[in-house]
């Protein structure tokens, strides 16, 4: 994943020499489902990483147990992620290829699709977590919800 991530970096600095149309078509193109399709990975990336932690850091559960509870978490992380894998393939396949699209509509789906990632991977949970606290901090006293 590192070693992708340099190889990202590299061929973007690449387009970024010239700024001919040409070139710039170039840099767009693989961005336009990776905008997806990179967040995508790097969560399912942590999610093998939450499986790893169970393992080899199990705490005060057996072994066996903190692994069942960390592929329950890594489970929904990967889950959540394969809508992502779903709309990057099929722009990959449908609309990666029109390179004759204005180089506006194409910037405009790579950008919708970094702040889509930005709102579902980080803004949401958070906004989730936010509401789950203040519901159990609002029926903390209470045995039956009001």
């Amino acid at each position: 994943m590192i070693i992708d991530s340099f190889i990202i970096e590299g061929i973007s600095n690449i387009g970024h020499l010239r700024l001919d149309v040409g070139e710039m078509n170039a840099l767009i193109a693989p961005n336009e489902h990776g905008s997806l399709e990179l967040p995508a990975i790097i969560v399912c990336s942590a999610a093998g990483m939450q499986l790893g932690m169970g393992w080899f850091f199990p705490g005060k559960l057996t072994r066996m147990k903190a692994l069942l509870h960390s592929s329950q978490e890594a489970l929904v992380m990967v889950l959540a992620m394969m809508p992502f894998f779903m709309v990057a393939g099929f722009i990959e396949s449908f609309v990666t290829r029109h390179q004759e699209w204005p180089l506006a509509l194409r910037t405009a789906l790579v950008v919708s699709g970094l702040l889509f990632s930005i709102y579902y991977i980080i803004l949401l949970p958070r906004q989730i977590a936010r509401k789950m606290k203040n519901e159990n901090e609002r029926n903390s006293g209470h045995i039956w919800p009001e």
